[in-house]
């Protein structure tokens, strides 16, 4: 936002607006639709553990995890990335670490980071959440390496 006396940049203040709304539908999405399959997801557990070793529960149970895992992307992806504090290599290093934990994604680093501008750091961070939601979902892959070299 522009202080007093700051010129207006009628750009910015529209992607200042869409921000706040991206964060705003994140925060939604979290405290209705990610709750809610939390609940499905602790219920097809309890199924699972119920009807031992029967196909169609783990199948669910399966199928709820990963729905809550993509629900999770979506709202990471949402949320404004702190781009401003944050150079990509952190922003690219942070990202994939959630992903990491799973065993599926690995970080790399080549050279010494050069300083962006706040929208170029935007712009190539969005691009790269949208190219690891594709390999993610659309790639047969055991394990997805993100690399970033200056």
């Amino acid at each position: 936002m522009t202080g007093p006396g700051e010129p207006r940049f009628p750009a910015r203040d529209l992607l200042e607006a869409v921000d706040r709304d991206r964060d705003r539908l994140a925060q939604c999405l979290h405290d209705s639709l990610c709750q809610s399959l939390c609940a499905v997801a602790l219920q097809s557990d309890s199924l699972c553990r119920a009807l031992q070793g029967e196909p169609r529960a783990e199948a669910l149970a399966r199928d709820v995890r990963q729905s809550l895992l993509r629900l999770h992307e979506l709202m990471l992806g949402l949320r404004q990335p702190g781009h401003e504090e944050n150079s990509l290599a952190e922003l690219l290093r942070r990202s994939v670490e959630g992903l990491a934990r799973e065993g599926s994604c690995e970080f790399r680093l080549a050279g010494s980071p050069q300083p962006l501008g706040q929208e170029e750091t935007f712009h190539l961070f969005r691009i790269a959440q949208a190219a690891l939601g594709n390999a993610r979902h659309h790639a047969s892959s055991a394990k997805i390496l993100v690399s970033l070299s200056f």
